[in-house]
């Protein structure tokens, strides 16, 4: 049975955390996956650290799940950047081996983008696909620093306070903030 994900509501143009209310099931049951998506009817989720590891992807219409298209790879424990279901970012993740991949989805087919400056998991994102962020992470080793993609290409980006992983993130790079919280830190 696949387990119900609740959704913060948005009002207006800042998402404000007020009530949760329950939504429809996933079809596929999933761990260590992740999502992006900026309201309650454009969302999608993505791989996830079953067996085997899924390749699979969910959009949620503000109502119903359907399955979207199939990422290149199957994995768990990826960071993710995107506005809508029409517009998202695969970075890193789990094969079997960590990744330094990444891949953009335009709403029906995942295409291979640049490389990170390293492999790994377990790790944060935030932003766009014009303009987005990965953060912390490990591959053995724990990480603290960040990376910045522009729609082609990553870069480096500045360090985090702490090492960290299972860490979340929001924010964009285009309004100038960002949020690393929560997770195994290491200073």
């Amino acid at each position: 049975m696949a387990r119900t994900i609740p959704l913060i509501k948005t009002y207006g143009a800042a998402p404000v955390a007020k009530t949760f209310s329950q939504i429809s099931d996933i079809n596929t049951a999933r761990i260590r996956t992740n999502g992006f998506g900026s309201s309650n009817n454009s969302v999608l989720i993505l791989g996830g650290n079953v067996t085997p590891k899924l390749n699979s992807t969910e959009e949620y219409n503000g109502s119903t799940w359907s399955f979207g298209g199939n990422m290149n790879q199957s994995l768990h424990s990826p960071a993710t950047c995107g506005n809508s279901v029409s517009d998202g970012l695969r970075a890193g993740g789990d094969t079997g081996s960590v990744q330094i991949t990444s891949e953009e989805y335009n709403g029906s087919t995942w295409s291979y983008g640049g490389n990170t400056s390293q492999a790994r998991n377990e790790f944060a994102g935030c932003g766009t696909v014009a303009a987005g962020l990965i953060m912390g992470g490990r591959n053995g080793s724990q990480y603290q620093n960040t990376d910045e993609y522009n729609g082609t290409s990553w870069s480096a980006g500045g360090n985090l306070l702490v090492k960290r992983y299972y860490n979340g993130g929001g924010g964009s790079q285009s309004d100038a903030w960002i949020i690393c919280f929560g997770s195994f830190a290491r200073r």
